[in-house]
């Protein structure tokens, strides 16, 4: 009787050992792919933000025939009727903003023309999305490095 229950005793300690080893070795090799895979649709997702804002904003200059002004920081993107906040997107926390607009403002003017332009969304001082804004129709396009 001895040997019939030592047969059904289950795994031994180095076959756990070794089952483990193998599940943390494919764990190590598929954490790298989700956290690109998590970066990757963040900045998907920012760069529809960024057009839906800019358009927004063309649409709310022309319907309205009043400026309209899109501020990007560090720390969010905002759109502003006569210094009043309409809309505002808060960008991740590695985002750094450099821009060939003057304060990092877009002013869209009452007809909807903008002074065209280039925004850089860069992480960690790596360029990772590009928003190039045509002049005179504010044609918004993204070139997307992520």
């Amino acid at each position: 009787m001895p040997k019939k229950l030592r047969r059904e005793a289950g795994f031994t300690l180095v076959e756990l050992l070794c089952i483990i080893s193998i599940l943390g070795l494919f764990c190590s090799i598929a954490v790298p792919d989700i956290t690109a895979l998590i970066s990757k649709a963040t900045y998907t997702q920012l760069r529809f933000d960024i057009t839906s804002q800019l358009k927004e904003a063309q649409l709310l200059a022309m319907s309205k025939e009043k400026e309209v002004l899109v501020r990007f920081t560090n720390d969010d993107i905002t759109t502003m009727e006569h210094k009043k906040i309409t809309k505002q997107i808060q960008l991740p926390e590695d985002i750094q903003i450099d821009s060939n607009y003057k304060n990092n403002e877009v002013v869209f003017q009452e007809t909807g023309q903008v002074r065209g332009g280039t925004i850089i969304l860069k992480q960690y001082n790596k360029e990772k999305m590009k928003v190039v804004i045509q002049v005179a129709s504010g044609t918004t396009k993204i070139q997307f490095d992520a």
